[in-house]
């Protein structure tokens, strides 16, 4: 599980981050507006159904959610995550949520 996590870091980490990509400051940005009294629920909705989408794409793969877990509970580890390492926010977003999200729902395969 930790291998497979570790050589997606690594391809992304490897390439320049293009304009296509989200990086993590752009979906720390979205955060921050989701989070502010009568912020942008336009960003917000892109916070929320960018890890929305991250989530659905690496379940069961990359990462196994418990059952009984809620999307707010997915979007706290993924804020957390974020808030505690400032210094990744360069990656790419999608990189950022699939490692926060296989720390905490590792898969026991």
């Amino acid at each position: 599980m930790r291998g497979s996590l570790l050589v997606i870091l690594l391809l992304f980490s490897a390439r320049s981050i293009s304009a296509g990509f989200t990086d993590g400051n752009e979906l720390y940005r979205w955060l921050q507006e989701a989070e502010k009294q009568g912020g942008s629920q336009w960003e917000a909705g892109l916070f929320y159904g960018y890890v929305g989408g991250v989530f659905d794409a690496g379940d069961g793969e990359l990462f196994c959610k418990p059952a009984g877990v809620s999307r707010g509970q997915i979007a706290e580890i993924v804020k957390a995550y974020l808030r505690e390492n400032p210094g990744s926010w360069h990656f790419p977003a999608t990189i950022l949520i699939m490692y926060a999200l296989g720390r905490q729902f590792p898969c026991n395969k």
